[in-house]
């Protein structure tokens, strides 16, 4: 499994906007409301992107390895996993896709925690699975995103970041042009 360490939250904001903007098929949707809230409830500030395929029945094991070996935890407070596979969903078996999930959920949580003190301490985890046509049978990535707790200097560029956003949003997705929050239907 290769995979890639992303640290620019411009390009982590970017990844996440590009799944609801790019021509991908989603198989498992995220509404893009929830995207909003999750920007609200703290900053894009890290990243892993893992390429694989779906033959390798190691893939759950090498994942989980690299994500415990690379993400910080500290502040960690959601992550955002998009799964973009080269066919529709079907090479996907549903018990690994449980083990990740279980996995990035329970990341901060020990057993000397209290059930009340465990459920403050998860991680919340929202994912899709979508489709790319480019991608080659059997061809899988997993783009894992995630959310820390805002700091300071968080808050006072969020307006920034959040213009950077509809910029590209307007230079690479046109269409989107078309309404403008003024406009009637």
């Amino acid at each position: 499994m290769n995979y890639k360490i992303v640290t620019d939250r411009f390009e982590i904001e970017k990844m996440a906007e590009d799944m609801f903007l790019s021509d991908d098929k989603q198989i498992t949707p995220i509404d893009y409301a929830d995207l909003r809230i999750l920007k609200r409830y703290g900053t894009f500030k890290y990243a892993i992107i893992c390429d694989t395929e779906t033959s390798n029945r190691a893939w759950v094991d090498e994942f989980i390895k690299i994500v415990e070996s690379q993400l910080p935890l500290d502040g960690l407070r959601a992550v955002l996993m998009n799964i973009i596979v080269g066919d529709e969903g079907m090479s996907l078996f549903h018990e690994d896709l449980y083990d990740i999930l279980e996995f990035l959920i329970s990341m901060k949580c020990t057993d000397n925690e209290t059930e009340d003190s465990k459920s403050k301490n998860c991680i919340d985890c929202l994912w899709s699975i979508s489709n790319r046509q480019l991608f080659p049978q059997g061809m899988m990535q997993i783009q894992l995103m995630s959310i820390y707790e805002n700091t300071e200097q968080d808050k006072q560029e969020n307006e920034k970041y959040e213009q950077m956003i509809e910029e590209y949003k307007k230079s690479s997705f046109p269409v989107l042009n078309i309404l403008t929050p003024n406009d009637s239907i």
